[in-house]
């Protein structure tokens, strides 16, 4: 089964060619208003049979014909559900000031959900109200509403490695060395490797030097060396920064060497 799509001058004479050409229980699956300023356009999706299968007879065959059919139904109504939702989404913040139209826009540029990007700039337009009037306070109050909704841990609990992926260039790295500064300075030893599949240009190669020994950053770009450093720390506190290109490939990497590590998005 598959959706063929007609344009027609007005609803009432499409539906009448559809009943026409398909039969009387022909299956529509949407209908969208092409028109404006009195125009009475329309386009009709109907749920047709491909011309080269043939009906059989063995229930099997029907049975997944039916099957076919809702599902073909199915993703059209999801697919027009979320085109509903994207519109109605972006009339409302239509109405928001421009910081925090601003910041949606940023958010789901950077590929963050629809549905939480609105959700976090309407939640900090609710508890700020007319006070957003700068992109300053906007970051305050979307900060703020961030910071509600993530989970905290206690990081000194145990000695599982601490996982930190995502993109490049995304704060990782930084963050990494924040979190051994808080370990050392309550007298817990750690190490920061950072496992890429982007050669890093630095000045001194950490991962073959004593620097890395003295310090404890290494850097990476082959899993069985990855697992050897994790081996030779010990006691220590590892935390890991991982960076590939494809979202996929972290999950991958991280459901594979890490499955009892806490992991910090």
């Amino acid at each position: 089964m598959r959706t063929k799509t007609y344009v027609f001058e007005d609803i009432k004479k499409g539906m009448e060619l559809i009943k026409e050409k398909y039969g009387p229980d022909a299956l529509i699956v949407d209908i969208r208003s092409l028109g404006n300023n009195g125009n009475k356009r329309c386009e009709i999706s109907v749920l047709v049979q491909d011309d080269m299968l043939e009906v059989a007879s063995s229930g099997e065959t029907y049975r997944r014909q039916i099957e076919e059919v809702w599902e073909s139904v199915q993703s059209a109504i999801s697919e027009r559900i979320f085109e509903v939702e994207k519109y109605l989404y972006i009339k409302r913040i239509e109405s928001y000031p421009l910081s925090l139209r601003t910041l949606f826009d940023k958010m789901r540029k950077n590929g963050v959900d629809l549905k939480l990007s609105f959700d976090l700039v309407s939640q900090a337009f609710v508890e700020a109200g007319d006070l957003i009037d700068s992109m300053t306070k906007a970051y305050y109050f979307l900060k703020n509403v961030i910071k509600k909704r993530m989970k905290f841990y206690e990081i000194k609990k145990d000695t599982s490695p601490i996982i930190l992926f995502g993109p490049e260039d995304t704060g990782k790295s930084l963050t990494s060395r924040k979190i051994v500064h808080l370990l050392r300075n309550s007298g817990i030893s750690s190490w920061v490797i950072h496992f890429s599949q982007t050669p890093k240009t630095t000045s001194i190669d950490f991962s073959r030097s004593v620097i890395g020994e003295t310090y404890g950053i290494f850097i990476t770009q082959c899993e069985e060396d990855l697992r050897k450093k994790m081996s030779l720390a010990g006691d220590r506190k590892v935390i890991i920064d991982v960076s590939f290109p494809e979202h996929d490939q972290i999950e991958n990497l991280v459901s594979k060497l890490f499955s009892n590590s806490e992991r910090i998005l």
